[in-house]
């Protein structure tokens, strides 16, 4: 976005990402000790983090702000929550995939968790490379709400395994 809809250098485009990944790496860093406190469990943060990972994404739509410094305010700002979100979501599935199976699956669900975690690293760096500005925001809204859908459906069936230690 920053050299092809704001005229950037490749320079300048990646100082901006490394920004947004640096405060973001901050934040999750600080979210683990809120979630610590507050959260009551992994199946509960699941749900909020997705809900507030659809909130977030009304950053992300293209508002047709003329000044770049609004765009990219704008985008930043929706880039940190975003990506503060989607970590949180990813640290609680692990936290909960190792809980709900029983003490001999343990191994090979973390390796398939791994296994699909990076696949989705993969594909999404492809995916957001080949999307507009348009487009963006309506497809990790829609990523965020399949997210919260599944958890809601599936969260009775996420109960810590009695044969998992």
């Amino acid at each position: 976005v920053g050299q092809q809809h704001w005229g950037w250098s490749i320079a300048c485009s990646a100082m901006f990402l490394a920004a947004l990944m640096g405060v973001s790496g901050v934040v999750n860093l600080l979210m683990g000790r809120l979630t610590k406190r507050h959260m009551r469990s992994d199946r509960a943060g699941l749900m909020g983090s997705s809900l507030l990972g659809c909130a977030a994404c009304a950053f992300l739509f293209n508002f047709d702000l003329h000044a770049v410094s609004a765009q990219a305010s704008l985008l930043g700002v929706g880039l940190v929550l975003v990506l503060t979100l989607a970590g949180l979501i990813r640290a609680l599935g692990l936290a909960i995939s190792s809980k709900i199976v029983p003490t001999h699956m343990k191994a090979s669900m973390n390796m398939w968790a791994t296994v699909f975690m990076t696949l989705g690293r993969g594909a999404g760096g492809i995916i957001g490379a080949i999307l507009s500005p348009d487009s963006f925001a309506p497809v990790m809204l829609s990523l965020f709400a399949v997210t919260f859908i599944v958890c809601g459906v599936s969260h009775r069936c996420m109960k810590p395994s009695e044969k998992a230690n």
